[in-house]
């Protein structure tokens, strides 16, 4: 990651919105980029009409009125961006993932900062669980109750790098795209890191003793990949379990500003148990949670 220049924030105009732009808008600030401000309107009408819908003069004059309150609602938006960051609008129609996920590509977005209501159920589809699992740039969630405040000033009583960011560690051979990008981000912040491991859980029939050597050449494979630049700024975790569960365990002790988790090209198996842990990240952690796919590590056109 040289640094962000565009950053794409889908928009709803719920509550979660002004948090959402908060955020996005100090990032801009700080590493110069450009913000995308994003809203759907919605489906667009069908190419064949029928008695259960006909298209309409009145139908016509509706989503002009949409048109028009969007326009407003953005203006009012724009209006709250600090006047050092360069920011612009788009409005699409249609599912509003696939929208998100177009603008991401052909931006291109080097950053989706987006908010997140909940897991999917009948009543309500959750975008940023499918944003999250395709984007092919890194995705910034945060939720409900989100202070902006805390991701980029002090907390009382502590130091800014006191406060610690928690990067999941998936494989301590080959690439990491998590790693490279938090080791990457470290150079512009000056924070903490926590590195995490999950390790799968022990055999029933292995005795302690090997557990305890698995554990310890874990964690001095995982101190090895720390440079030597962020020497006395990174501690290293290593755990046994399930990696959902240990990643929501070690964030509920070390309060972390946000944490960063990785994406890869994954087998079938493997793609499926990476897609469960990645979305019980997303809705059980209590402060954002940043997704970073491998894909984007790679330089992407202008």
């Amino acid at each position: 990651m040289d640094r962000f220049r565009t950053v794409l924030c889908p928009i709803d105009f719920s509550a979660l919105t002004k948090s959402t732009l908060e955020v996005a808008s100090r990032i801009c600030q700080r590493f110069g980029a450009r913000l995308v401000l994003h809203h759907n309107q919605g489906p667009i009408p069908p190419d064949f009409l029928s008695v259960h819908w006909m298209w309409s003069e009145e139908h016509e004059q509706h989503e002009q009125r949409k048109d028009i309150d969007a326009a407003e609602l953005l203006q009012r938006l724009f209006e709250t961006v600090p006047a050092d960051v360069d920011v612009e609008a788009k409005i699409t129609r249609g599912p509003l993932e696939k929208g998100v996920l177009f603008l991401a590509k052909t931006l291109p977005a080097d950053l989706v900062v987006m908010g997140s209501h909940g897991w999917s159920t009948p009543e309500h589809r959750s975008v940023t669980e499918r944003v999250v699992l395709e984007a092919p740039c890194t995705v910034l969630t945060i939720r409900d109750g989100c202070d902006p405040e805390k991701l980029f000033a002090t907390r009382p009583g502590k130091r800014p790098h006191a406060l610690p960011v928690l990067v999941v560690v998936d494989r301590l051979d080959g690439p990491n795209a998590a790693l490279d990008f938090a080791l990457a981000l470290a150079e512009r912040m000056p924070h903490e890191l926590d590195l995490l491991h999950v390790l799968k859980p022990t055999r029933p029939d292995r005795r302690a003793g090997q557990r305890e050597r698995r554990i310890d050449d874990a964690r001095q494979r995982l101190e090895s990949l720390i440079p030597e630049l962020l020497t006395g700024r990174a501690r290293v975790h290593v755990a046994e379990g399930n990696p959902g569960q240990e990643i929501l365990n070690l964030a509920q002790t070390t309060e972390p500003l946000f944490m960063l988790v990785g994406a890869r090209k994954k087998t079938l198996l493997r793609r499926k148990r990476a897609k469960q842990t990645s979305l019980e990240v997303l809705h059980g952690a209590e402060c954002p949670a940043w997704f970073v796919p491998e894909s984007s590590l790679r330089p992407k056109p202008r």
